[in-house]
């Protein structure tokens, strides 16, 4: 009997990772063994077949309707619109192309994905790279001036007649599958048919796009002619793509590790050819999962460049004013796209650190990547009005500024938390819910756990003053370096160099 979140969700990874699989293990997507289909896809099942494990296993996780993204993808449209958007941007349509060394093929706009690549970028000489965008919002957000950005897109003709063709084999491989399904049982259900119906959109109307997707990215590595392509994951599917081609073209590729690795979907198997790592306990969890010691290359974090540059106090200042929000002991509450149970205990936990103490600041950071928020306003709006108006609710970016606003970082597992204390804010975990092994940061963090605000506040008034903060950090500064990596603010030259000098 599964009755946990972290169960349930093993068993979606699990399904997600074998149901396209037939008895002798080949892909019964593909009609050939040069497109991985259901690997491609793997990540996307699993955010559909998640939700139907939680409501077999009634879970209450709702944090009310998905965005605009989820909706088109849970409709299996969101390539159409999203391919029909770059078309609009007009990238590289008739852009005479050279070749350049270094290709960077950008899927992800959420800010670990996009930053530490757009950071990378801007170390390198500007003839030395250009960008494959496979979101028209790559285009917005990059933000480096003179660089055009090369759209993956192939004319409308060649589109048309790769999804024809695609289309086909996609209905007529579905229509195997439905004949012999594949069994989806968990506890002592049988899912088979829900299962089927949710991965049928996907299968039917996303999947003929990894055809036109990959024979885009093709033209466009063909024409640039890379020594590396890089990408900021091997695991979804256009940088499982994207890795395929390279490999084909003679060119190496480069996985830029994305955030901290606590669970093996979105990681895990590493097909790249070599992984930019943090640090050495990033390294430690790529090896304990298979990944071969010299495909490691530690490099540090991007991301944690432009963060180190700030002055605490100065910023303090300037967020404070920004968010018409002041107060002390100051509490970032980071959410993680987990089980949303434990998202709103986390939250419920500093808003009643927040009505005990009224002199306390609670800023409620989403996770950048979840686009259900309804509930967490939900639960601000029904605060009491004093403690309400030194609560605020930020869905965007940067959280950088955020970590120095805060005395104290508060969450239950997330890459923020290696953020915040390479930036000297000390980080609590907040004991709620039932905790999972994936969840925890190394242990020799030591990070301290609260259960109550009476916890929380206290934890909290001990590192507002400089003192307190500094000795924090000064007792896990070991551990902190061992689990960010350099904390120099030359991470993305070090991966520049890296790539101009041929890797190791």
């Amino acid at each position: 009997m599964i009755a946990t979140f972290e169960g349930l969700r093993d068993w979606a990874a699990d399904r997600a990772s074998d149901w396209f699989r037939g008895t002798d293990g080949e892909d019964r997507l593909a009609e050939d063994r040069d497109l991985t289909v259901g690997e491609a896809l793997r990540v996307e099942a699993f955010n559909l077949l998640l939700p139907l494990a939680v409501e077999a296993g009634e879970l209450s996780t709702d944090l009310g309707r998905g965005g605009l993204i989820e909706r088109l993808k849970g409709a299996g449209v969101d390539r159409a619109v999203r391919v029909a958007a770059l078309r609009a941007t007009g990238f590289g349509r008739s852009e005479a192309v050279e070749p350049v060394p270094i290709a960077f093929v950008a899927e992800f706009v959420t800010p670990s994905g996009l930053e530490p690549m757009r950071l990378v970028a801007a170390a390198l000489p500007g003839g030395r790279w250009r960008t494959l965008a496979g979101d028209p919002r790559v285009v917005r957000r990059w933000r480096l001036p003179g660089k055009r950005h090369l759209a993956l897109t192939v004319p409308w003709r060649d589109e048309r007649q790769i999804l024809r063709r695609a289309t086909r084999e996609a209905a007529d491989r579905w229509a195997e599958i439905r004949r012999s399904p594949p069994a989806f049982a968990l506890n002592g259900r049988d899912l088979t048919k829900p299962a089927l119906d949710r991965l049928e959109p996907l299968v039917l109307r996303s999947s003929p796009w990894l055809r036109v997707e990959r024979e885009a990215i093709r033209r466009r590595v063909e024409a640039l002619r890379p020594d590396w392509v890089v990408v900021a994951s091997d695991q979804h599917r256009l940088g499982r793509l994207a890795v395929d081609v390279a490999r084909g073209a003679g060119a190496r590729s480069l996985v830029l590790q994305h955030g901290w690795p606590q669970y093996r979907l979105g990681y895990l198997p590493v097909v790249a050819d070599r992984v930019a790592t943090w640090s050495a306990a990033s390294d430690e969890w790529f090896v304990e999962g298979g990944t071969a010691p010299n495909r490691l290359d530690r490099l540090g974090n991007p991301r944690l460049d432009p963060m180190l540059a700030g002055d605490r106090e100065t910023t303090r200042a300037g967020e404070s004013r920004r968010l018409s929000l002041d107060g002390r002991p100051a509490i970032l509450v980071a959410l993680s796209p987990s089980d949303a149970g434990r998202n709103l205990a986390l939250v419920d936990l500093a808003l009643s650190a927040a009505e005990r103490d009224s002199s306390a600041a609670v800023v409620i950071k989403l996770h950048p990547g979840d686009g259900r928020w309804q509930d967490v306003r939900r639960r601000v709006d029904e605060a009491p009005s004093e403690s309400r108006s030194r609560i605020r609710v930020q869905r965007s970016e940067p959280i950088g500024p955020l970590l120095r606003w805060a005395d104290l970082t508060l969450l239950h597992r997330s890459t923020v938390a290696v953020e915040a204390l390479a930036l000297g804010t000390p980080v609590a975990v907040g004991a709620v819910g039932a905790p999972s092994p994936d969840d925890a940061l190394p242990d020799d963090l030591e990070l301290p756990e609260v259960s109550t605000a009476d916890d929380l506040l206290a934890t909290a008034r001990s590192v507002v003053e400089p003192a307190g903060r500094d000795a924090f950090i000064a007792r896990r500064r070991a551990a902190v370096e061992r689990v960010a990596g350099p904390i120099d603010g030359r991470s993305a030259q070090r991966i520049a160099e890296y790539l101009l000098g041929g890797g190791r």
